[in-house]
């Protein structure tokens, strides 16, 4: 859904691929503790990005970080709580909707360089009933 907003308020709305809902398949699913989803944020982000999205080596950890002889930095701006579709392999039709963390921030380098800085592109997504991580672009 995308909200259009002026100073008067919402002037309008849009709704596109809006979801077919089927059965459900748990009711009242008890989510982990978020100290329990920071810890798993703080070892996996390291895992999720060694040598993958980013132009340097963090499989150390990210406060010791280095690319081209400069440390690298990671600030998380935002952490919000949703919905996120997961898809089932090979099966982009279907899927489920589970709640999951999202981590939203900025990667620099020590000289302020961004290399990594999408406003509406989590950094990393965390399953809020199991832990796993979701790969945004694959959806699952």
């Amino acid at each position: 859904m995308t909200f259009y907003v002026d100073d008067s308020g919402i002037v309008g709305l849009r709704w596109e691929s809006p979801y077919d809902l089927g059965e459900r398949v748990t009711e009242d699913a008890a989510l982990l503790p978020f100290d329990e989803v920071t810890a798993i944020f703080e070892k996996m982000f390291v895992v999720a990005y060694d040598n993958d999205d980013l132009p340097f080596d963090i499989s150390i950890p990210v406060s010791e970080a280095r690319w081209d002889g400069k440390d690298i930095h990671v600030q998380v701006n935002e952490v919000r709580l949703g919905y996120t579709r997961i898809a089932e392999m090979d099966k982009e039709e279907t899927g489920l909707l589970v709640p999951a963390w999202d981590f939203f921030g900025v990667i620099t380098d020590e000289d302020g360089n961004v290399l990594s800085d999408g406003p509406e592109s989590s950094l990393l997504t965390v399953n809020a009933v199991d832990g796993d991580i979701i790969d945004r672009g694959f959806g699952y």
